[in-house]
């Protein structure tokens, strides 16, 4: 009797060492997530942001709105700028050396501070100004490859635009010359693009 409840105590072990097992090995490494348990849900989608394709340049600007009821100008200066990644770390960072005007411009060529280009996904783009606040704006990148007809566009969710706050404009850089592949992106349908200048 007691060598037939120690086989089956044996038995249990051993399956439910191998049902572990399977368990574990179906979960994989945390690069790569699937639903839960195996791993966390991902972050929520912000409410709003702007589209971008992967690669193409962003070109920030800092929005003072003046006139039509808003008060007397502010005068703001940049003192540096971030970008970190939706769920994750900061990617980018830079700190000007003296406070810039507020009428600089911005440019994030989509690397991280180390030059290595990022992946798809949704960013925050954070803005700090003299007077100790934070301006900012989500935007997600988006990989065009999918996109075969020259009525696709950028995946965006526009937010609305306070009219007497400071707040974030962004765009793509404008590029030179015939740009893409022009049976799948809309900008060739343009000859020639002029980059303006810019600080």
């Amino acid at each position: 009797m007691k060598r037939v409840a120690l086989l089956v105590l044996a038995g249990l072990v051993l399956g439910g060492g191998l049902v572990w097992g399977q368990w574990v090995q179906s979960c994989p490494s945390p690069s790569w997530c699937p639903p839960p348990p195996c791993c966390p849900p991902p972050p929520p989608e912000p409410l709003c942001y702007e589209g971008f394709w992967i690669g193409e340049p962003i070109v920030v600007e800092v929005v003072v709105p003046t006139g039509r009821g808003c008060c007397c100008p502010i005068a703001l200066k940049i003192t540096g700028w971030s970008v970190e990644a939706l769920g994750g770390g900061v990617v980018h960072e830079y700190t000007y050396p003296t406070p810039a005007s507020a009428t600089t411009l911005i440019l994030w060529h989509q690397k991280t501070s180390d030059g290595i280009q990022v992946s798809p996904g949704f960013y925050l783009i954070t803005v700090r100004t003299s007077d100790g606040k934070a301006l900012r704006s989500y935007v997600r990148i988006a990989d065009r490859s999918y996109c075969r007809s020259s009525l696709c566009t950028r995946p965006a969710r526009p937010c609305g635009v306070p009219i007497c706050d400071p707040h974030l404009k962004l765009s793509a850089l404008p590029v030179i010359g015939p740009c893409c592949d022009p049976c799948c992106d809309p900008c060739c349908l343009q000859p020639y693009y002029i980059i303006g200048g810019g600080r």
